[in-house]
């Protein structure tokens, strides 16, 4: 059933429309508190659209506390290389795309991890400087999915969302309170970004693995 919810998810999102009629193709997927699934989801997300033999991004946006080369399970020269450039050396100009890519063994997605998270984070997420790597994702892949930190806590999320084609907003059942979530929305529409959609997750549980 989950499987099927996803590629459900899949379809919804390739079909869905952005501010400016466009279909999305560059996706933050962010949630307005901790713990909401966000990078379970982009993970899973991301293997859909493999799965239907799309080129895929995954790229670990949340410069605070990224988790997705641990939640991948990559071996410890992935990991050293997720530590030393990434997303964050990419938008300061420090590193290419191609020397900043990690494969994810076992799937046809390609990680952009975080990097080195930056001390003074709102000096890299300025517009120009987030529009140019987005853009030099999008030639590269059909999707670029994106994780990103909450947005109750960081605004972090709501740039790639209104650079790009949107935002996928999570909110798990139980947990998410419904002011949290409205707040959520309220700071998307303040940065102009097109809200994609409301994913409701469950609790959690085993992450899905990567398959091609």
């Amino acid at each position: 059933l989950a499987v099927e919810r996803l590629r459900e998810l899949r379809t919804n999102v390739q079909f869905a429309r952005n501010a400016h009629g466009q279909h999305p193709r560059v996706i933050a997927v962010t949630s307005p508190s901790p713990q909401d699934g966000r990078s379970t989801t982009a993970i899973d997300l991301a293997a859909a659209f493999a799965e239907a033999g799309h080129s895929v991004v995954l790229v670990d946006g949340d410069l605070v506390k990224p988790e997705l080369p641990q939640l991948l399970d990559l071996d410890t020269a992935a990991l050293r290389q997720a530590d030393a450039k990434g997303f964050s050396t990419l938008l300061a100009g420090q590193h290419d795309l191609s020397e900043s890519l990690i494969e994810v063994p076992g799937s046809r997605v390609a990680l952009l991890p975080a990097g080195p998270v930056p001390s003074v984070r709102r000096d890299l997420w300025g517009d120009q400087r987030t529009s140019r790597v987005l853009e030099l994702l999008r030639g590269h892949f059909e999707y670029v999915i994106i994780d990103t930190p909450p947005l109750t806590k960081y605004t972090d999320g709501a740039v790639p969302a209104a650079l790009g084609d949107g935002a996928l907003v999570l909110g798990r059942i139980g947990p998410t309170k419904t002011s949290a979530l409205r707040k959520g929305v309220t700071v998307l529409q303040t940065a102009h970004a097109t809200v994609l959609g409301v994913v409701a997750t469950c609790e959690p549980g085993h992450r899905r693995e990567l398959s091609a």
